[in-house]
């Protein structure tokens, strides 16, 4: 059994697919991949995804690893993977060019007759003042509130998940997303630390009948073993041929990634969303998580520094406010106890996420 945590935009879908096209292995995609004992999704609990993945296991005779990539983050599902000593391991990528390809693909869902652009969204922060606008743009302006909201969440997602795995797994269960996609040899590395923890549960794993083992109900009775029975051996070399065919693939997933460099990325950004991931930062460790990255090979812009050396969650807050004018508006009504069914919706929604991130 093995398992990869990733919160989104690390290519999990084409490692899924090259993952299960070795002989060795089957491979999920999400928390609900796996069909259940009623031909239903699984649910979306770590301990009981856990034990499908042992049933089938137990089902093939063991002549299969079984395993998925995204939809548990690391916290909850590592502990599971572990009481049975399988593989785990964190897909890892630049925070920043991570965030920009979630809030991309997180504008494609976006339910209107006419979605802004996310270029459209910057260009809007970018120019606009709050005094001169009229009202067309008003309008536009307050449907920015999804890609405002939503790039909140990703970047404290995103970074508060990355502290965790710096924080709690081996240099060895960090799969970096910008060579596992592009090196050849360092897939086989990772590859081959998947198949020693399948290895390590295979060992583990006690051969009674698979009622007592894996507690299954009465239903599951047509798999029961002798208590003399013993597993295949699942065939899991990475060999040449296979990383031929896995690098021959022609995309790293479904849709096109950005070509341009972190850094690049970051100054393209609007100054509001800058603060923002600045503010996710502060939030996680502040100059300890800008360490953290740093010390894995991602380099995060000196703005990011400057921000951080020497500022609080007031001073964060504060320019939090001189950023957004119409949160600004949002945190005097606030103060003047005026009805929140007043409030601009942009301007509520900032509020509420900047206190609870910042503890104000």
């Amino acid at each position: 059994m093995f398992y990869i945590s990733t919160v989104g935009s690390t290519a999990s879908l084409w490692l899924a697919r090259v993952l299960s096209l070795h002989p060795g292995l089957a491979c999920f995609h999400g928390a609900r991949s796996i069909s259940a004992a009623h031909h239903e999704p699984s649910r979306h609990e770590p301990h009981c995804f856990a034990q499908e993945l042992s049933r089938l296991y137990l089902l093939a005779d063991g002549c299969k690893y079984f395993g998925a990539v995204h939809g548990f983050v690391s916290s909850s599902i590592k502990p599971e993977i572990d009481a049975v000593h399988g593989g785990f391991a964190a897909m890892c990528r630049h925070p920043i060019t991570r965030v920009n390809s979630l809030l991309h693909r997180e504008a494609q869902h976006v339910q209107s007759s006419d979605p802004l652009t996310v270029a459209e969204v910057f260009r809007i922060f970018r120019f606009y003042s709050i005094d001169k606008i009229d009202a067309a743009e008003a309008d536009r302006l307050r449907d920015c509130d999804f890609y405002v909201a939503t790039f909140f969440s990703l970047c404290h997602a995103t970074i508060s998940e990355d502290m965790w795995n710096f924080n709690n797994l081996h240099e060895r269960q960090l799969f970096r997303y910008e060579k596992l996609t592009s090196d050849p040899q360092y897939f086989r590395l990772c590859f081959e630390h998947l198949v020693a923890g399948c290895h390590a549960y295979r060992t583990h794993v006690a051969w009674r009948p698979a009622g007592s083992r894996l507690k299954q109900s009465a239903e599951d009775s047509d798999i029961q073993r002798n208590l003399d029975w013993q597993p295949a051996v699942a065939p899991a070399e990475c060999s040449d041929e296979y990383l031929a065919v896995v690098f021959n693939q022609g995309v790293v997933n479904e849709k096109a990634s950005d070509p341009r460099s972190a850094a690049e990325i970051f100054a393209n950004w609007p100054d509001q969303f800058k603060l923002i991931f600045a503010m996710a930062l502060q939030s996680c460790g502040g100059p300890a998580a800008l360490r953290r990255y740093a010390d894995f090979g991602y380099q995060l812009p000196e703005y990011c520094e400057t921000i951080l050396h020497g500022g609080s969650a007031e001073t964060l807050f504060q320019r939090l406010l001189a950023g957004f004018p119409m949160l600004q508006r949002a945190v005097a009504q606030l103060e003047q106890r005026s009805l929140e069914s007043r409030l601009p919706h942009l301007g509520l929604g900032l509020w509420t996420r900047a206190r609870k991130w910042l503890g104000r």
